[in-house]
């Protein structure tokens, strides 16, 4: 029992609500005198102030390891995001320019002009129902026969956003081989027969045939066709027009001259 009036069981029951400045003023200054003048209840003050010193360094302690793995958690969680994003993207740019190609049915392209001069092939053909195809010549193990291979993506989304009108739309196509093909008797698109050299040796081939092998103004640099004619312009800005049965329609290299 201390000096003053407050028994130290009291004092010691108090403790923690002083430490943390919770009591009346009243109490707080009869506290405080009977700890200047209690030895046994100052050290209970003292280790209690020890105690929780102790407890709330460990919790901080603890709330910045939270704080830490919550942060690393987050920065995982976004790295994930980031790269589920990229792989959407990719993923997406892939279904749009490399998705996988079918070739076209028959009922679906057909050629309608075919000559071979020097070796070279000059192939038009209609597709239908879609704009978008890849051709591509394939050579036969025999090196006799040609096909040219025209594909198509296996799903068309261009094709998502076009009218009936433009989905019924018939397209004009040219194939001209990269290749010089003497040797070959048989030529094919998309396996279907459109030339041999027993049927077709004796077809008459266009002036404008001729003109694209020959090349007497220098290289092509545009062709151009619709149902009427066909255009050439040249590297010396020669610009000359047939009819698809070969007939000269216009050649302004004459007005140059």
């Amino acid at each position: 029992m201390s000096e003053n009036n407050i028994d130290c069981e009291i004092v010691k029951d108090l403790l923690p609500l002083y430490h943390d400045n919770v009591v009346s003023d009243t109490t707080a200054i009869a506290v405080e005198e009977h700890l200047n003048n209690c030895e046994e209840c100052s050290k209970e003050y003292d280790n209690l102030c020890t105690e929780l010193t102790a407890t709330l360094s460990n919790e901080k302690k603890g709330v910045k390891a939270l704080l830490k793995k919550i942060k690393h958690k987050e920065l995982f969680k976004g790295i994930i995001i980031t790269v589920l994003c990229v792989a959407v993207l990719i993923s997406s740019f892939y279904m749009l320019t490399q998705v996988p190609l079918k070739k076209l049915s028959e009922n679906k392209v057909y050629a309608t002009r075919v000559y071979k001069c020097d070796g070279v092939f000059f192939v038009f053909y209609n597709q239908k129902l879609v704009s978008y195809s890849a051709a591509k010549e394939v050579l036969n193990e025999n090196g006799k026969e040609l096909d040219i291979s025209i594909k198509t993506p296996v799903v068309d989304f261009k094709s998502f956003f076009k009218s009936k009108e433009e989905k019924s739309k018939i397209y004009e196509m040219d194939w001209i081989t990269d290749n010089c093909y003497e040797n070959v008797d048989k030529l094919t698109l998309n396996g279907k027969k459109i030339w041999t050299e027993k049927e077709n040796c004796d077809d008459e081939v266009p002036e404008y045939v001729k003109e694209f092998i020959d090349n007497p103004h220098g290289e092509v640099t545009e062709m151009s066709y619709d149902k009427n004619k066909i255009s050439f312009i040249y590297e010396d800005g020669t610009i000359k027009a047939w009819d698809f049965d070969g007939k000269l329609i216009s050649d302004n290299s004459v007005s140059k001259n």
